[in-house]
């Protein structure tokens, strides 16, 4: 069975010199300026577990109990009580997190580089009329003088044909420069018709010329006169092209994608057969890839460290199933956007979110391994990577915001006083170009009681884990079948607990253990969440801006793609969602202004039933915000959150509501709510605008979806589901 869950956090910046870092995990990480002593027989790095023997002259690896020679740069006397003498200036002797920085040909398979950035965007019709591409143009310009890495950009448009352009700079200074476009026709033998020196240029150095280039786009692709925009695209062509232009290179690539790619030799169709296959045991074929190209770029460009991004604006299906592969592959990340629309907070959702694309902490070229101690191994991977050998996991670009998970088996006999050590290591390349290998290294309490288990288990790990294998199930299973595994591994884990751990209790009661107590509520909501949502004729009708029944198709893949690499911490709110009593708040809620740390109000269960009318409440689960306004709420708070009258709220739309609340007005409350919300978006790292939904408004449906306590659609309520999952534990008693 499995033993553990390791999770494995993502690449954190580290400070210049020796010193600690947060990571996005809440860990610390400390670094070395040597290269690290390893195992002459597992390859395992010195760690704080390695026992020092002979004078200090040789380590033992807690991994395979091999003894090895000190290297002499290394060496250092022991004191009385086996400690050496310099342990407390090497962090990688007592820290379990630890970076060391390596120059040695053993690490560097290439010369490293500064970071390229190729922005691949989309300039069909939608993309223009939609306002996505002004609204792009306008944030990349003023996003880019945040980079500090000394990074080099260039861009490529495609519609129906592929757009280079070049941004040389001219070699007289009398010369005004001018950014050239070359265009590449032949989609099928595609091309890059410039050198990497004219297509890629510094940024700094060359910020007037592509400053002007971000300006003259949009009036350059705008529809002129009675002839419109191409409104097809060519995205596998231009993805083919990035390829070439960063083979040798490697780096980043930011796809923008506007439309569904139905032009060029590695066009997709739309799928009429939606609509008949959702809410049935067909519908997992929707998930499954339709073109076995995008697979095959996505392979190319992860083989030569180019990580590819992907940015999806439609009003209609784009087909996220098989684009999606791409960024997953290489190590990337995949954005939704449907029906874009720059006045509704999208167009500040999408510089948010570049923003933090690409300036949080990133690594390349990066590749790990994790190595145990006798008596457990690693059974499996889940997250977005490649194995090409099964044993290493290669990722062309990893960044804090992502999670590896790490599946172990116990395949050994291990005593009480057995204490295995578990070590994940990953070489990458920073931003500055330097090599570094991360490590972690950790500890674990062997026990025979199953007690102990159950008192240290990690909930939130848990529920991360059964989140990623719903990923990788539902291309393969119907999503009836994936629920109810969830909910057999629930009476499985509290029917052991009630045997095994709490016998002498009333054979009718439903025991809990108390770092699980909360599972139950979790696997309800989770089976709620979109992930998992049932959709087709058995289902709500989707209205609105999804009329489209294959839109909620993308959702759901845009969905698999963020829950197969986030870390708990932003899994569990889009899992459990979280509501706030704004009217109840206590003062010290929001921004701490000694520390500048967030402090959230208490939460609220999950029911309407805590909704009360006089009352002003905060909805969030990371990706959607809403504040929820009584029809009794008093005119005071009214006034104070929105500066206005109270009888115009009464008559105001939710989204002039919703506007009015983008500010921060001079008084307590409404500095209280704005810095409660910028700070959970800091938190969940996403941008997510607040939707004002009064009492009795149409808008209450979408907002009682969070609400996952209550009866919903296709699923009961919490109360119910204790009661079934209690009689389910029962039955298995029963016949134990």
């Amino acid at each position: 069975g499995i033993l553990a869950i390791f999770e494995y956090e993502g690449v954190g910046g580290v400070a210049g010199g020796a010193g600690d870092v947060l990571l996005a995990g809440d860990g610390e990480v400390y670094w070395s300026l040597e290269e690290p002593p390893r195992c002459h027989r597992c390859r395992a790095y010195i760690n704080p577990f390695a026992k020092f023997i002979d004078g200090g002259r040789k380590y033992v690896c807690r991994l395979c109990d091999f003894e090895n020679e000190v290297p002499q740069a290394y060496f250092s006397p022991l004191e009385p009580n086996g400690r050496r003498h310099d342990i407390d200036h090497r962090p990688e002797l007592f820290r379990g997190s630890v970076d060391f920085l390596v120059t040695s040909k053993e690490y560097i398979t290439r010369t490293p580089r500064n970071p390229h950035y190729l922005f691949v965007i989309d300039v069909s019709e939608y993309s223009i009329t939609s306002g996505m591409f002004q609204s792009l143009m306008d944030s990349i310009k003023s996003i880019l003088p945040e980079l500090k890495d000394g990074g080099r950009v260039g861009f490529v448009t495609y519609d129906t044909s592929v757009h280079f352009w070049s941004l040389r700079m001219p070699k007289s200074a009398h010369v005004t420069a001018q950014p050239h476009m070359m265009v590449v026709p032949d989609l099928t033998n595609v091309f890059v018709p410039l050198n990497p020196e004219h297509l890629f240029v510094n940024y700094v150095e060359c910020q007037q010329l592509v400053d002007y280039l971000l300006e003259r786009l949009p009036i350059i692709f705008r529809t002129q006169g009675e002839k419109p925009r191409p409104s097809n695209s060519v995205l596998g062509a231009a993805l083919q092209a990035a390829s070439m232009a960063l083979e040798g290179i490697g780096g980043r690539v930011l796809v923008f994608s506007a439309c569904l790619p139905d032009h060029g030799p590695w066009a997709l169709k739309p799928r009429d057969d939606i609509t008949k296959t959702l809410g049935t045991d067909k519908e997992r074929g929707v998930y499954q890839p339709r073109n076995p190209f995008y697979r095959t770029v996505a392979m190319e460009c992860a083989s030569k460290m180019i990580c590819v991004d992907l940015f999806a604006f439609a009003h209609s299906f784009i087909d996220l199933s098989t684009l999606g592969v791409v960024p997953t592959i290489t190590g990337g990340q995949l954005y939704h956007y449907p029906f874009f629309n720059p006045q509704t907070g999208d167009g500040d959702r999408l510089r948010f979110d570049l923003r933090r694309h690409l300036t949080r902490p990133h690594g390349y070229d990066a590749v790990m391994r994790v190595r145990t101690s006798r008596g457990i191994t690693p059974t499996e991977y889940l997250g977005s990577f490649t194995s090409p050998n099964g044993a290493d996991i290669e990722m062309a670009g990893v960044d804090c915001d992502k999670a590896i998970v790490v599946m172990l088996k116990h395949d050994d006999k291990m005593d009480d006083k057995s204490e295995p050590v578990l070590q994940a290591a990953m070489l990458y390349t920073t931003g500055d170009g330097s090599r570094r290998i991360r490590v972690h290294t950790i500890s674990f309490t062997a026990s025979t009681v199953l007690g102990q288990l159950f008192k240290g288990a990690d909930l939130d790990s848990i529920m991360t884990v059964y989140a990623r294998q719903a990923v990788k199930d539902i291309p393969n299973h119907p999503l009836p079948s994936i629920k109810n595994a969830l909910t057999d591994k629930c009476v499985d884990i509290l029917a052991a607990y009630r045997k095994y751990c709490a016998q002498s209790t009333n054979a009718g009661q439903l025991i809990l253990p108390e770092a699980l107590k909360l599972l139950p509520v979790y696997i309800l909501s989770f089976m709620k969440n979109p992930l998992l949502r049932i959709l087709g004729a058995n289902a709500p009708q989707p209205t609105g801006q999804f009329a489209d029944p294959a839109v909620p198709v993308d959702e759901r893949v845009y969905s698999m793609a963020m829950f197969n690499c986030i870390p708990p911490n932003i899994a569990i709110p889009f899992i459990y969602p979280r509501v706030y009593a704004i009217h109840k708040m206590p003062h010290d809620a929001g921004i701490d202004a000694a520390t500048g740390q967030l402090v959230l109000p208490p939460t609220l269960r999950l029911s309407n039933e805590v909704l009360e009318p006089d009352g002003v409440y905060l909805v969030e689960n990371g990706q959607a915000m809403y504040l929820w306004l009584g029809k009794n709420t008093p005119a005071p708070i009214i006034s104070q959150l929105f500066n206005i009258e109270p009888e115009q709220a009464y008559i105001a739309s939710s989204g002039d509501l919703s506007r009015s609340l983008l500010h921060s007005y001079d008084n307590d409350l409404s500095r209280q709510v704005h810095d409660l919300v910028n700070g959970i978006m800091r938190l969940r790292g996403r941008f997510t605008a607040v939707q004002v939904v009064k009492q009795k408004d149409p808008l209450e449906a979408r907002m009682f979806g969070l609400l996952v306590e209550d009866r919903g659609a296709d699923a009961m309520s919490y109360v119910d589901y204790l009661c079934h999952v209690h009689r389910l534990i029962q039955n298995k008693l029963a016949n134990f």
